[in-house]
C-alpha cells in the first residue's frame, strides 16, 4: 500500500509539474503579447497626434500623447510630439527635454534634432545649434527647413561665406527649390552682391512664373538699384497678383506709382496714383504724389487740385505747400506762388528752394528789388535740396 501511494505521488507530481511550467509561460507569453499589443497600438496613435497638431486640436494631442506614453514610455516619436506639444504652448525647458529624450532613443530622428537646434537658437547658443542643425541636415540633406536653418546660424555666426557655400550646393542637388534660391538671393542682397541677387530673381521667375514671393523682393531689389524701368514691370505683374482693395494690391501699386515717378513716367504714375486715391482717400501722401507727378507731366491744374487736396487732409504740410506753390508758378500765377512759398521759407527742408522761387515770382512780376532780396536769402545756403537740383533744372527756362 505504501508503494502504491510514493507510486502515486510521484505520477502527480509528474502529471502537475508540466502544467504549472506551462502556466507560467503562459503568463509570460501573454504579459509579452499585452505589451507588444500596447506598443503597436501607441505607434498606431503617432499619426493621430500628428494630424491634431496639424489642425491645432492641441487638447486632444495631448490626450492621446498621454495614452501613447502610458503603452509605450520609450516611444521616441511620442516623446518628439510631445516636444512639438510643449513648444506650441511655449514651454521650452520642457520642449527640449522631450526632444533631448526622443533623440536618445533613436538619433536618427531628424525632425527632434531639428527643433533642438532651433531651441538652441532661441537661447543664443549658436554652438549647440549648430551642432543640431548640421545633424538634422546629414539626416535629411534634402529637406528644405533643416537646410535653411542651418544656412541661417551660418549668417547669424558671420560665416555667411558657409552660407552661401551651403545653398549653392543645395540648389546644385535642387536647382527647382524655391526656397533655397530666395535664401541665397536674400543672402547675396544683403552682403551687397545685388547683380548675383538680380540673377537669382530672375532665374526663379523664369522656373516658377509670377509669384509674389519672387515678385516683391525683386521688385524692391530693382528700386534700390535704380532701375526703374525694370522695377515697374516687375510691380505691373505683382499688382494683378492680388485681388483689387487689398492691402497686398495697395502696396504692389503704390510701389508700382512710384518706380514709374523716379522712372520720370510721370503720366504713367499719375494714372497709377489715380486708382491709389479711390482706396487711399483719406490718405495725404497719395495726393501729394498725385501732385507731383501731375507737376512732372506739366499738368498744372491737376498738380494744385491734387495738392490742395493734401493740405485739406494735413493742413500747412510743407510739401503740398511747396507742390501747390510750383504749380501756381507754372500757371503764371505768381501773387499765389509767393504766398504759398512763403509759408515754408522757415522750413529746413524746403527754405532754399522757397527762397529761390520767391525770388522767381518777383522776377516775372518784374520786381527787382524784392527778387535779389530773396535770392540773397537763398544763396546764404548751398542749394543741393532735391527738388532745387531736379526740378528747377528740368521745368524752369533761364530768363
Amino acid at each position: 500500500m505504501k508503494n502504491i501511494r510514493s507510486c502515486a505521488a510521484a505520477l502527480l507530481a509528474i502529471a502537475l509539474g508540466p502544467s504549472i511550467g506551462c502556466s507560467s509561460q503562459y503568463v509570460q507569453k501573454k504579459q509579452e503579447m499585452q505589451t507588444h499589443w500596447d506598443k503597436s497600438s501607441a505607434k498606431a496613435q503617432i499619426p493621430v497626434i500628428t494630424g491634431y497638431l496639424e489642425q491645432g486640436r492641441i487638447e486632444q494631442a495631448k490626450e492621446t500623447l498621454r495614452e501613447c506614453l502610458k503603452a509605450d514610455p520609450e516611444s521616441p516619436q511620442a516623446h518628439y510630439l510631445s516636444g512639438r506639444v510643449h513648444v506650441l504652448e511655449q514651454h521650452y525647458d520642457k520642449a527640449r527635454q522631450a526632444f533631448d529624450r526622443s533623440v536618445q532613443l533613436d538619433p536618427q530622428i531628424a525632425p527632434a534634432w531639428h527643433e533642438l537646434g532651433s531651441l538652441a537658437v532661441l537661447s543664443k547658443d549658436y554652438g549647440r545649434a549648430l551642432e543640431c542643425c548640421k545633424k538634422a541636415n546629414e539626416l535629411d540633406p534634402q529637406n528644405t527647413d533643416y537646410l535653411l536653418s542651418l544656412a541661417n546660424i551660418y549668417v547669424e555666426t558671420e560665416q555667411s561665406d558657409r552660407a552661401i557655400e551651403l545653398l549653392t550646393e543645395g540648389l546644385i542637388r535642387q536647382p527647382r527649390n524655391l526656397d533655397w534660391m530666395l535664401s541665397l538671393a536674400s543672402l547675396h542682397d544683403r552682403l551687397g552682391a545685388s547683380q548675383q541677387a538680380a540673377e537669382l530673381y530672375e532665374q526663379a521667375l523664369l522656373l516658377h512664373g509670377n509669384l509674389p514671393q519672387i515678385l516683391e523682393p525683386c521688385g524692391y531689389l530693382y528700386l534700390s538699384l535704380g532701375r526703374w524701368s525694370q522695377a515697374e514691370e516687375v510691380f505691373k505683374r505683382l499688382v494683378n497678383q492680388y485681388p483689387e482693395g487689398t492691402d497686398y494690391h495697395t502696396m504692389a501699386l503704390r510701389s508700382l506709382a512710384l518706380s514709374a515717378f523716379n522712372g520720370e513716367r510721370f503720366a504713367q504714375a499719375l494714372q497709377y496714383y489715380d486708382r491709389l486715391s479711390v482706396v487711399c482717400r483719406d490718405d495725404a501722401d497719395i495726393w501729394l504724389n498725385m501732385a507731383q507727378s501731375a507737376l512732372g507731366a506739366e499738368d498744372c491744374k491737376r498738380a494744385a487740385d491734387c495738392a490742395s487736396k493734401a493740405l485739406r487732409i494735413r493742413a500747412d504740410w510743407p510739401d503740398a505747400l511747396v507742390a501747390l506753390a510750383s504749380a501756381q508758378y507754372l500757371a503764371a500765377q505768381y501773387d499765389r506762388a509767393i504766398m504759398s512759398f512763403s509759408k515754408v521759407t522757415e522750413d529746413e527742408k524746403f527754405s532754399v528752394y522757397a527762397w529761390f522761387m520767391v525770388g522767381r515770382c518777383y522776377q516775372k512780376l518784374g520786381q527787382t528789388i524784392q527778387a535779389n532780396a530773396a535770392f540773397e536769402k537763398a544763396e546764404r545756403i548751398d542749394p543741393s535740396d532735391r527738388l532745387v537740383t531736379t526740378f528747377l533744372k528740368r521745368t524752369m527756362q533761364p530768363l
